[in-house]
Formats: C-alpha cells, structure tokens, sequence
C-alpha cells in the first residue's frame, strides 16, 4: 500500500498546514479558497 504520508515530517507538515488554515479562517483571511 501506499503510505508515503506515514513519516513523521509529513504527519507534522499536515498538521502545521491545517493550524495555519484555521488561524487564517479566525482571522477573517481564509487561504486557499476555491470559488465556483
């Protein structure tokens, strides 16, 4: 099976991206919006 999100840098960047999303959507300023 493919698990190249399995080690531990990927877990973490995954986790920094989904904080900074929500800080950003609190803030008023969402990132990475899709219209349409």
């Amino acid at each position: 099976p493919h698990i190249s999100w399995a080690p531990r840098e990927a877990r973490q960047r995954l986790m920094d991206i989904a904080v900074e999303n929500l800080a950003q959507f609190l803030a008023g300023k969402p990132i990475n919006v899709v219209n349409g």
